[in-house]
């Protein structure tokens, strides 16, 4: 579902979130994007038929909010994209604190991300974690903070399925995944993120940086696990009310794409 035409600077935008929520209220659905008023019912449609053939089971209620933008979005170019090569969760996340350790994330914040990745019950948001000293830092640490007002130009959507669909990762849920992460990677203070993916049966979860770009990382978990969740590091003395303003009340889109790459082996990722 393409988020924004290329009309943007002479159509009004609007915000089309999604939430589902199970019986007792637990996460079992979201997406969102900015779209032309033209598009906002195709949206809202889109959004709601995903939400009840979600694998983690059909919700109790499933919420819809359109939302008038009131200020232009700002314009970002995708980062770039690569897979990891690994064959079992063990790699990987010996991978994911190597890169970690590489771009400065001590051992303490490592250990209190996967605490809260590995946690039984997912928050909706993000934890943030001091890089340094692994404390959160995110106001409200049950809810943590929610990456939103988030889209992608029809043009930019067109290049990034082209050039994935060599990997055969040209989805609906990398080009959202995707998205989010370079919004993310764009706020003042993040070092990097790290996301799990809730769902049971996709088990590539990804780690984030700009320079590193948007590097995806099979078997993050065993198939099957309902865990799952985000963290996202920030830097020693960085202002979290600045990083949340950024995430939860800019409005971006993606415009421009970034390189997108096969799979590489560890000994292939720099960090510059």
């Amino acid at each position: 579902m393409s988020s924004n035409g290329d009309r943007s600077e002479r159509a009004a935008l609007f915000s089309v979130r999604m939430h589902a929520t199970g019986p007792g209220g637990q996460h079992i659905s979201g997406a969102e994007g900015i779209f032309p008023g033209s598009v906002v019912d195709e949206a809202a449609r889109y959004y709601t038929e995903r939400a009840m053939s979600h694998s983690r089971g059909a919700p109790a209620k499933t919420s819809i909010t359109v939302e008038a933008l009131i200020q232009p979005p700002v314009a970002l170019c995708s980062l770039r994209v690569r897979t990891l090569e690994s064959s079992d969760t063990q790699e990987t996340e010996h991978t994911i604190r190597t890169i970690l350790e590489r771009v400065g994330i001590s051992l303490r914040a490592i250990d209190s991300a996967f605490g809260v990745l590995r946690a039984e019950s997912a928050m909706r948001g993000a934890a943030m974690v001091c890089a340094r000293e692994g404390k959160r830092l995110d106001p409200d640490r049950a809810r943590g903070v929610r990456a939103s007002l988030l889209g992608i130009s029809s043009r930019a959507r067109a290049n990034l399925l082209r050039k994935l669909a060599p990997y055969s990762i040209a989805t609906d849920r990398v080009l959202e995944a995707l998205t989010l992460a370079t919004k993310v990677a764009a706020a003042p203070g993040v070092v990097a993120e790290l996301c799990v993916s809730d769902d049971p049966d996709y088990t590539t979860g990804y780690l984030a940086t700009k320079a590193l770009g948007y590097l995806r990382m099979p078997f993050i978990k065993p198939e099957g696990d309902l865990r799952g969740g985000r963290v996202i590091f920030l830097s020693e003395g960085a202002d979290p009310s600045a990083t949340v303003s950024w995430l939860e009340h800019t409005p971006v889109i993606m415009k421009r794409t970034g390189k997108v790459h096969g799979p590489v082996p560890i000994r292939k990722i720099t960090v510059l």
